[in-house]
């Protein structure tokens, strides 16, 4: 897979994430396992067509584009810390989009 192609494969994971995010109560907490069970996507390493690609385990991410434009993914310039973070679907939406627009400001045309 080519980094174009894992930035782009993210892309429509996090798309289809919040697509079902924000058809839930917005004040509802965050249910991984709802999410799970809907749609078989989660937000984690091994949905992450990026990951798939750079996570070196223990070593993390140093590779990874969105590592290097935004920082790793425990930190809070990149959108995924937020997403990940957020108690109720109506903040994953919100910063799972913001990280959508991290995404694709990788994208080559």
């Amino acid at each position: 897979m080519t980094e174009q192609e894992a930035i782009k494969g993210s892309i429509a994971h996090w798309e289809r994430m919040v697509k079902w995010a924000d058809e839930q109560p917005p004040l509802d907490l965050v249910s991984w396992d709802n999410m799970e069970f809907a749609i078989k996507e989660l937000p984690n390493a091994e949905g992450c067509y990026l990951c798939r690609v750079y996570n070196m385990g223990f070593e993390g991410c140093p590779a990874c584009p969105l590592a290097i434009e935004y920082g790793w993914c425990t930190n809070s310039t990149n959108a995924f810390y937020d997403a990940d973070s957020a108690r109720h679907w109506h903040g994953f939406v919100k910063h799972g989009k913001r990280l959508i627009e991290q995404l694709k400001s990788l994208v080559k045309s």
